[in-house]
């Protein structure tokens, strides 16, 4: 397994992060716009912000634990010909998959400078793992 390179690795990045968060937010911002103007009631907007919320969490964990030609990875790293796989080869599961979302990006993520931390922990390492990456034993490759 060779690692990815820290260029394409970003690219991947930035496709993923293009679909997990304006492309749920658009239509949200459309109807709290054009059909409730000044304020949006806490009924339909709870819900909706809960299923962006939702939709941003399963995207990767949904993706990752496919099988078969596009196994370990997300639209970002099947465009850029990228896949994350267990340290032992093996493709990642729903369960670490999950467990990166939640723990290692979006609770870590609240504490301050974790994120630009994270993002740059790959130049400092030989395999170019993240911090998400050490803490759920995996790793970014090259398909």
């Amino acid at each position: 397994m060779t690692p990815a390179p820290l260029g394409r690795r970003a690219a991947a990045w930035v496709i993923d992060l293009v679909i997990t968060v304006p492309a749920p937010l658009a239509p949200y911002l459309i109807v709290a716009v054009v059909v409730f103007a000044d304020d949006v009631p806490l009924g339909v907007g709870l819900p909706l912000v809960a299923a962006l919320v939702l939709f941003h969490l399963l995207y990767a964990p949904l993706l990752l634990r496919r099988t078969g030609p596009h196994a370990g990875q997300t639209v970002g790293k099947q465009a850029i010909g990228l896949s994350v796989r267990r340290s032992d080869g093996d493709v990642v599961g729903f369960g670490r998959a999950l467990g990166c979302e939640l723990l290692a990006r979006s609770l870590l993520g609240i504490v301050p400078l974790y994120t630009l931390v994270d993002l740059h922990s790959p130049l400092s390492n030989d395999p170019r793992r993240a911090i998400h990456d050490i803490i759920v034993d995996t790793l970014v490759v090259r398909q």
